[in-house]
């Protein structure tokens, strides 16, 4: 193997490192933001609409009924 042949494997595997790297930081990114999009879309236990409420009497009524 040439000595030129040797560098442009090592440029070649110092750019692909590179664009692992910034892969990696994307994909972290994306996590992140599925992560934030989760906790924006869960109901938190003490915000619950009061729809909910509405609807939770109704089928309490309900099956008391039956």
């Amino acid at each position: 193997m040439s000595i030129e042949h040797e560098q442009r494997c090592e440029r070649t595997i110092v750019t692909t490192v590179h664009e692992i790297d910034g892969l990696k930081r994307q994909l972290a990114e994306a996590l992140a933001a599925i992560e934030r999009a989760r906790e924006l879309c869960t109901p938190h236990p003490f915000r619950i609409p009061l729809a909910d409420f509405a609807l939770r009497g109704e089928v309490l009524a309900a099956l008391a009924m039956s």
